[in-house]
């Protein structure tokens, strides 16, 4: 019983699909995550570029596999 009436019966290969495309989107979710999360900064404390250029946290955020933050803080 579920739901407080009877249950239907199902397969174990529609149980196996079900998780396959949970864990398919589960996938899709963590590497979209990954993708946006990677995000680098070094223009200061307060984001204003005082001590070092533009060009280089580019550089660096390029090396690392990072994005660079628009606009940045702390």
């Amino acid at each position: 019983r579920t739901h407080g009436i009877w249950a239907e019966p199902t397969t174990f290969g529609l149980k196996l699909a079900t998780w396959a495309f949970e864990l398919d989107r589960d996938r899709a979710r963590l590497e979209q995550a990954v993708a946006t999360a990677g995000v680098g900064k070094i223009s200061g404390a307060v984001g204003t570029y005082a001590h070092l250029p533009s060009e280089i946290e580019q550089y660096v955020c390029d090396s690392l596999g990072l994005q660079v933050e628009p606009a940045s803080s702390q």
